[in-house]
């Protein structure tokens, strides 16, 4: 046997057995963010989005506002003190991961009228930002997809806002001041019902 079959032998074998490596290294690496959002960001808590499914170029600046201290954690006091830690590669590397995986929307009660209206009210005054073709257009501002959150979640959001917790577009602050308490609700339907 030549010397260069015996080399890429060896090399091949060190690949087979150094990748399994690595590969579990990568899970361990999310295992802080699995323990909240879950396995593929598929969140079973009413209270913790999910993140399956958002772009990489969304999670990023989300992460990103976390970590700079732009956007609170809420009651998630642990959430600021990992998000002050995280280094550009692990923001970069979890957003990447989690943008893989599809969104699985949960079981959420919702009202299937007001979900009609809300869709009517999502395509005019939201779907420009908060859709898939949106998110993959990098002459807007990164915004993630809202169907299938939940609705609980979407709520503390939307007082984050309102409150100044959160920094938002102009655009998303105008067309959320143009819309009534009833015609939020029926939005908050929609997205619930995961269409």
């Amino acid at each position: 046997m030549s010397k260069a079959i015996k080399i890429t032998r060896i090399l091949i074998a060190a690949t087979l057995f150094v990748l399994p490596v690595f590969a579990v290294q990568a899970e361990d690496d999310f295992k802080a963010c699995v323990r909240c959002h879950g396995p593929e960001g598929n969140s079973d808590n009413p209270d913790v989005p999910s993140i399956s499914g958002l772009s990489a170029r969304y999670m990023e600046a989300s992460q990103r506002a976390y970590h700079d201290g732009k956007r609170e954690c809420g009651t998630s006091k642990m959430k600021c003190r990992m998000a002050a830690k995280w280094t550009d590669e692990e923001m970069a590397g979890s957003a990447a991961h989690f943008a893989q995986f599809k969104r699985v929307a949960p079981e959420q009660v919702f009202d299937s009228a007001l979900a009609e209206k809300g869709k009517a009210i999502h395509e005019e005054h939201c779907a420009s930002c908060h859709s898939a073709q949106a998110e993959a257009d990098p002459e807007l501002q990164p915004a993630g997809k809202l169907d299938g959150q939940w609705r609980e979640y979407l709520e503390y959001a939307l007082e984050q806002y309102a409150g100044g917790g959160r920094q938002q577009p102009d655009k998303m602050r105008v067309a959320l001041e143009t819309l009534s308490e009833d015609q939020k609700d029926e939005l908050l339907n929609y997205y619930a019902s995961g269409r």
